[in-house]
């Protein structure tokens, strides 16, 4: 097979997990292209990336807004943070929320507090 017939399947591998969501494993054996070849195809040519595996994200897209507009402010007034008090102040916001971002259950405010006693 030529190289163009090669790089045409690997689009139409592309097309069929951006268009049809179909996932990048059935794609890539419908196909025939590999599958970690795919995946480096799909990220190298700015489609949509694949998703995140592992651990989710300890922050917020919104909160993350948050903390960098404060930083922003706090350096156009002249106040520039410190690694470490940017790390305290992320700490206090993402510790201030009633709902634990691991296993979505609600946590009462002594034990937020860390004053919980049996």
């Amino acid at each position: 097979m030529t190289k163009k017939g090669s790089y045409r399947k690997w689009v139409v591998a592309a097309k069929m997990v951006n268009e049809q969501k179909m996932s990048i494993y059935k794609a890539a054996k419908i196909s025939g292209v590999p599958l970690s070849s795919l995946k480096d195809f799909l990220i190298r040519d700015n489609f949509e990336l694949v998703p995140k595996m592992g651990r989710p994200y300890a922050l917020t897209s919104d909160l993350e807004i948050q903390i960098l507009n404060y930083i922003i402010k706090m350096q156009e007034l002249g106040f520039g943070l410190t690694v470490l008090q940017i790390r305290k102040i992320a700490h206090k916001s993402h510790c201030s929320w009633t709902i634990c971002p691991l296993n979505k259950n609600a946590i009462s405010p002594e034990i937020r507090a860390g004053v919980y006693v049996q």
